[in-house]
């Protein structure tokens, strides 16, 4: 694995922008000449400095290079307009390179950072011209894809705290890992203007991450303009959001010199000395050793007496024989290439190439000087040849995809992975930290009882070979291994009369309950969350197990999995964790469909309590677990293997490149333990029963559901709760659990939604429970009128984060074609923002939309406010609710057609089609709506009925949406398109796609942009004073005769052959001609 630096918190580039409101009169103003000059990069806007005026402060800052824009006049009296200044210290051994460059009328400081390239987009938004500035910045950021964005200025917007990171990306991201910005945001400036709204959307299309309000020095959103005629925040900075954990702050600094206040920002650099392996070295499997290590360890093992070895060695034995059949080479660090692509052939050509440079420079011979031009130029052909043939690699496999699953499966194979791990902290620190973690202080009477001899043949029998075989298929490659760093794929993979062996003793210890003493022993390897990097309570633990126990788990976990299916254990228990053919939509639906079925009741109310256990599976009593697993029937043999496995269990933590000392652990189940999770949802199996309580749907009482250790109790009466809850509390005392009330919420669910009654309150032993609007359950953020808009904004804006991730390595490759950056948007963006529409799939949200729109933009460098008709109609995709609505059909149909009529997702989804609520009233609408027959009652002609109803909304809508583009009102040119063009998905370079795509869209940067106002349209090239729409730009104007005659072999083209164009009777000579007249077009206007 490789290297990561760590970041130094003493060395940091000190970023300025400063609105100064004329610099002149601070000219003399040493305080201020001497608060500039501390900064290692500033930019002072509305300067006031007319151009014969810059000559007054040459001397002024002498350590800089400097790059002035002078202000200018509207009269020939008063003061100059705007005016910027922009510099970037001298020879600073900050920077790796920097420089300024000019795009338009926009300025860029190209920096190179910690060998990264930022571009920082110093930014003034004039009140006259703001929407035009700010396009021409988006243009800017479009036309360049800029990476490593910082954008900081004057926006004259008000956003107000608007921009919260989702959950899932703010705690789940690595682009988040170490950074010291908070998800949401706060501000002094409460207003949220329209400006402000389109400015926030701006930087949500960019992946720009707003730091004011966000970071320790600005943690109240400090106001930037302090004046007598308002107070406000005005001045902001944006990252990108692979920039944000390399942010040491951001600060609204304190200075009277102007009426705005300056804005500081701080990136840290790069300390190569910190230097830190983030994983542990291990036996590294290669496909191509697979025979020989196969042959070598069968031959080794053909004359071995396995009865004649202790049975406790037999493992012991095993790993070492592995050890011996393996190479040499293969006890290593992990450690990529250079590039993925980047394989021996290109290393030979490398080394090639600088034999004979070093030849050269010892010789000065030409010949060798001609030998070494010649190899070089093929080594870079060669790589160049390489890379593509990877990447389209890449692309055949990501276009494989069905799910975000296997999609992050492939990127992380293909991506540089890095885990920050502090190694400042000691390793004392690390293991007492984990120690008391992992052994929390229990109260409480131990359980007393007397073991009762228990027997079941299925459970006890012997393994077998096909469930060795089977628990091996299933183990997974790559995992981190324990203390014998052996990984699965080498039992994988292993010959027969190995595994022979190897389930020799594993029936030797599950018949004699008793293991080897390093299937105790583990490795917690601490992974950063967020917050203080020095702080352990800031890291979470991840334990690796040796591969060989937790084959041996998983044969149990295999074995008792079959039993409890078999004796019906879970029947009458909702719980849905870790069970065959359950998930965690069946308990949200189960939920909304209760909570729609007592409002049908009236006046009804339903009462929620989601309750979060403090450690939960690290806080389970193990004595208790064996007693509730006799308690359950489980027979002695299968127990006495479970305990075996918590015999004198202890860890290391993986610190400072090596382990710390070991200790016990004592409570709860085992982290990394294939069985653990099973074990714990047996745990709490009771809680249901103890508790009581509930409410009744139909003929059925439900008072909680149970998914893993989510759990919410419910009652539709709010003293019922209060008595559920202090059961709860004596649950937890008698199996020393403790509940989170930090993190334990009530909801009570109302139909029209209002206040709560000051009456409704609960407590958990004397301690109030908090009553909120909405929560978070299983991945769904249901509020409180289970509106689910709330939850669907939350997912947009995460999509447009995961969107950003992974955009320059995957949608921008060019490599990669677009059906299959179409399929990665289905695997992972749309699958994302479509979670849980099983449930709430059966209606429109302009919510879910947004997303599939904000991608095509993006994907084609699309204005913001292009035609959401058009982009479908273009691309050939259908809306994202013919998408939700079908996998909602599928869902109930499987529900009614495959899950017992005991079973709770069975019972309510009756009830909901008996009193025509919630999802089934839906269902006839869109059936009476589209003229589809739908049946009153369930039958068999369902599946065929919802199949023909999703047909008529996806006819309908295309229908819809080209009525739209021939009535267009901004948009004539629609009226002569045909969108069955194939384009798209044919050979032609990416970026003549995206030509073709604005030019039949009307959507290329020309002067002619329907959906501006008060903008001069004519043409900036000829004198014609015609408006330069496309048909002026590709057809008729004078200036751009040349391209025209160049690849038409006309002058000017009619309205006719116009509009052939457009429809495809030539797609390459019409993005050519585009190409080439729009760079010139554009290099004129500049001038």
């Amino acid at each position: 694995c490789q290297k990561v630096n760590s970041i130094s918190d003493n060395v940091f580039v000190k970023v300025l922008y400063y609105n100064v409101n004329g610099l002149k009169r601070n000219r003399n103003n040493f305080d201020f000449l001497d608060y500039i000059n501390e900064f290692d990069i500033f930019m002072l806007s509305e300067t006031h400095v007319l151009e014969d005026e810059i000559i007054l402060f040459k001397n002024y800052f002498s350590q800089f290079e400097l790059l002035w824009v002078p202000a200018y006049k509207n009269s020939l009296f008063g003061r100059g307009m705007e005016g910027f200044v922009f510099g970037y210290k001298r020879n600073s051994s900050k920077f790796n390179s920097i420089y300024f460059t000019k795009f338009d009328k926009n300025y860029v400081i190209n920096a190179v950072i910690n060998n990264k390239p930022v571009f920082i987009i110093p930014t003034y938004l004039s009140s006259a011209n703001w929407e035009k500035e700010l396009n021409d910045i988006n243009q800017l950021l479009i036309q360049n894809d800029y990476s490593s964005v910082i954008f900081i200025g004057d926006v004259n917007a008000r956003i107000a705290d608007a921009q919260i990171i989702p959950d899932e990306i703010f705690d789940n991201s690595m682009e988040f890992n170490g950074a010291i910005c908070n998800k949401c945001r706060k501000s002094k400036d409460c207003k949220y203007d329209t400006r402000g709204r389109k400015l926030v959307e701006f930087f949500d299309f960019f992946n720009l991450v707003i730091l004011n309000g966000r970071t320790p020095g600005d943690e109240q959103g400090e106001k930037t303009f302090i004046s007598s005629v308002g107070c406000s925040v005005l001045d902001l900075c944006a990252v990108s959001s692979n920039l944000v954990s390399g942010i040491k702050d951001f600060a609204v600094d304190r200075k009277i010199f102007s009426d705005h206040m300056p804005i500081v920002l701080s990136v840290r650099c790069n300390d190569v000395s910190g230097d830190v392996l983030p994983l542990l070295p291990k036996l590294c499997w290669n496909k191509t050793m697979e025979s020989s290590f196969g042959d070598k360890l069968e031959r080794k093992l053909l004359n071995v007496d396995i009865a004649k070895i202790v049975p406790l060695e037999i493992t012991n034995f095993l790993i070492k024989c592995i050890w011996e059949c393996v190479p040499s080479n293969s006890m290593k660090f992990n450690v990529r290439p250079r590039k993925e692509w980047f394989d021996g052939e290109c290393r030979r050509a490398r080394k090639k190439a600088f034999s004979l440079l070093n030849l050269f420079r010892k010789t000065n011979s030409d010949v060798v000087k001609a030998a070494y031009l010649r190899e070089n130029r093929l080594y870079k052909v060669l790589c160049k040849r390489k890379e593509k043939e990877y990447y389209q690699s890449v692309g055949e496999k990501l276009g494989a995809v069905v799910d975000s699953g296997h999609f992050w499966k492939l990127v992380n194979k293909i991506k540089n992975k890095s885990f920050i791990c502090s190694g400042n902290i000691g390793s004392n620190s690390w293991r007492d930290y984990f120690c008391e973690l992992y052994n929390p202080v229990s109260e409480g009477l131990s359980v007393m009882w007397a073991e009762p001899q228990v027997r079941d043949s299925d459970l006890d029998s012997p393994f077998t070979f096909d469930e060795l075989s089977l628990v091996l298929s299933q183990a997974k490659d790559s995992k981190a291994p324990g203390l014998d760093r052996i990984p699965s794929e080498f039992f994988k993979h292993s010959p027969g009369i190995f595994q022979k062996h190897l389930l020799y003793a594993f029936n030797k210890f599950y018949e004699g309950g008793v293991v080897p003493s390093n299937f105790g022993k583990s490795i917690v390897f601490p992974i950063f969350k967020k917050g203080d990097m020095q702080s352990p309570c800031n890291y979470r633990g991840i334990c690796f197990l040796n591969s060989i126990c937790k084959i041996y788990t998983a044969l149990l976990h295999l074995r008792l999995t079959a039993w409890l299916e078999k004796v019906t254990i879970w029947k009458g228990h909702n719980q849905a964790g870790y069970r065959k053919g359950y998930s965690a939509v069946d308990h949200i639906f189960a939920l909304t469909s209760i909570i729609k079925l007592k409002w049908k009741q009236p006046k009804k109310k339903v009462y929620a309590v989601f309750v979060d256990f403090k450690a939960a599976f690290d806080s389970v009593d193990r004595n208790g677990l064996f007693y509730k697993l006799y308690t359950l029937g489980l027979t002695s043999k299968f127990i006495n293997a479970v305990k075996s496995l918590y015999c004198n269990t202890e860890a290391s933590v993986w610190c400072n490149g090596g382990l710390s000392s070991s200790f016990s652990t004592k409570t709860g189940v085992r982290q990394g333990c294939l069985i653990s999770p099973l074990l714990f949802a047996l745990f709490l199996l009771d809680l249901p029963e103890y508790i009581g309580g509930g409410l009744i749907i139909g003929k059925t009482k439900v008072n909680a559901l149970l998914y893993a250790d989510d759990i919410v109790l419910l009652a539709d009466d709010a003293g019922v709760l209060q008595l559920m809850i202090r059961r709860l509390g004596e649950f937890t005392d008698n199996w020393k659990l403790k509940v989170n009330l930090e993190k334990t919420k009530i909801v009570v669910f109302k139909k029209n939604g209002g206040k709560s009654s000051l009456r409704e309150k609960w407590s958990y032993k004397n301690e109030p429970i908090e009553v909120v609007r909405s929560y978070n359950y299983l991945g769904i953020n249901l509020n409180s009128t289970l509106n689910f808009k709330l939850h669907l904004k939350e997912k947009l804006v995460a999509g447009k984060r995961t969107i950003g991730s992974i955009w320059h390595n995957f949608i921008r490759n060019k490599y990669i074609s677009v059906p299959v950056k179409f399929q990665i948007f289905n695997a992972v963006m749309r699958a994302g923002m479509c979670y849980g529409c099983q449930v709430w799939g059966h209606e429109l949200y302009e919510e879910v939309e947004k997303l599939q729109r904000f991608f095509i933009k993006k994907l084609f460098g699309l204005p913001t406010n292009s035609p959401s008709y058009y982009i479908l109609l273009e691309t050939g995709r259908n809306t994202l609710f013919c998408f939700t609505l079908k996998l909602h059909f599928s869902y109930i149909l499987n529900i009614l057609n495959n899950h017992s009529e005991d079973r709770l997702t069975h019972i309510v989804a009756m009830e909901t089609i008996k009193k025509k609520l919630f999802w089934y009233q839906s269902w006839c609408q869109l059936a009476e709506r589209y003229d589809v027959v739908l049946d009153n009652e369930t039958n068999i002609n369902w599946k065929k009925q919802t199949q023909c109803l999703l047909s008529a909304i996806k006819n309908n809508e295309i229908e819809e949406f080209k009525f739209l583009a021939k009535h267009a009102q901004y948009h004539e040119q629609f009226n002569k398109l045909s969108f069955n063009t194939d384009y798209i998905s044919s050979n032609l370079n990416f970026e003549y796609k995206k030509f073709i795509f604005k030019i039949r869209g009307e959507l290329l940067n020309l002067n002619y942009k329907p959906w501006l106002t008060n903008v001069n349209y004519n043409c900036s090239l000829c004198n014609l004073s015609k408006v330069e729409n496309v048909f002026h730009f590709v057809a008729e104007c004078p200036i751009l005769k040349e391209f025209r005659l160049r690849f038409f072999k006309k002058s000017v083209l009619t309205e006719v052959e116009f509009s052939l164009l457009l429809n495809g009777s030539d797609w390459l000579k019409l993005a050519l001609y585009i190409k080439y007249a729009l760079f010139y077009r554009n290099m004129l206007v500049e001038e």
